[in-house]
């Protein structure tokens, strides 16, 4: 049964099938490749060697299989596959510094270290997020709680360009479809949008009027005029459209708890979202400020969820802190 012809939220979720796997460390982020059923978590634990780990999902015995284990240094604050243009199977990190790495004879090698030289130490601070350029992946960019953005080029493993970004410490980083553009969320409560050809200036194009910090931001996969951004503790989603930034399109709203973490459908203009009150939900934004009550109740969790992806149509992962759990839909 499709989620498109399921029962509105709050009633029973649709009955999808659901697998697990469960490391031996408290879990935190989480990346799903394009290619079908194939996953990297990491652990999240308050000592400097912590754990990033491959996984794929076997179709004959129906059950998730660790490939390959390796060594991290301090708690990735993101991990991420390499966009599929690229050959090579690559993904990145980051923490401390961004890494890159490859495969090789099925373990995870670090290919490159890459980490600015400032010269003024006050700009020196570990990496919040990152966001790979999809449609130029030799670029990809990086935000600290140092309040700059580091544009990397990866082919040469060189800064491109970095940028004083906030007033305050950058939470997130998204490219748009035009490979120039980006935006970026701080907690100095506002969503600022950059361009690389320009960078002497930028757009605030969202501001908190909460005043607090926003922490994810997210454009959506199939058009570019539209924007996912999360505030710290928000138990809502706003939808931005960016041709007209006065008043939100919309806010995705239905859920009790605060919301940990949201993605996009890979087409179309669903997303989905979870949290805190272990539900997660998927919303057609495509109604502006209308229709809260239309949210699909997809799984019911046992304990929050702290991430969650959307690789294909009828596939979704989500990491909780014991267990990895993926949905065919």
């Amino acid at each position: 049964m499709s989620f498109l012809d399921a029962s509105p939220t709050r009633q029973n979720p649709i009955q999808n099938e659901v697998f697990t796997y469960k490391p031996p460390w408290p879990l935190y982020a989480l990346s799903s490749s394009k290619n079908q059923g194939s996953f990297l978590i990491s652990s999240m634990l308050e000592q400097s060697t912590n754990y990033i780990q491959h996984l794929s999902f076997n179709n004959t015995t129906n059950t998730i299989q660790l490939q390959s284990t390796a060594n991290h240094l301090y708690p990735p604050t993101k991990i991420m596959w390499s966009p599929p243009t690229i050959q090579d199977q690559l993904f990145a990190t980051s923490s401390d510094c961004l890494r890159l790495w490859r495969f090789e004879d099925g373990q995870m090698i670090v290919r490159a270290q890459l980490a600015p030289h400032y010269d003024n130490k006050e700009y020196n601070g570990p990496l919040t997020s990152f966001d790979w350029c999809v449609h130029d992946p030799g670029t990809l960019g990086t935000a600290s709680i140092d309040k700059t953005c580091t544009i990397w080029d990866l082919n040469k493993q060189v800064v491109r360009k970095q940028i004083l970004a906030h007033n305050n410490e950058v939470n997130d980083i998204a490219f748009s479809h035009d490979s120039n553009i980006f935006v970026t969320a701080s907690t100095d409560c506002s969503v600022r949008k950059f361009d690389l050809r320009s960078l002497d200036q930028c757009s605030i194009i969202y501001e908190n009027p909460r005043q607090t910090a926003v922490v994810r931001v997210c454009w959506n996969k199939c058009d570019p005029n539209y924007l996912a951004v999360l505030n710290m503790d928000a138990s809502s989603v706003i939808i931005i459209d960016i041709r007209n930034q006065l008043y939100p399109y919309n806010e995705i709203k239905g859920y009790s708890g605060g919301i940990n973490s949201m993605c996009w459908a890979p087409n179309g203009y669903c997303i989905c979202i979870a949290g805190e009150d272990c539900h997660v939900l998927i919303k057609d934004t495509g109604k502006p400020l209308q229709g809260q009550k239309d949210n699909v109740l997809i799984y019911n969790a046992s304990a929050k969820v702290l991430g969650v992806t959307w690789s294909s149509f009828d596939e979704i992962a989500m990491v909780l802190s014991e267990s990895l759990q993926y949905i065919k839909l």
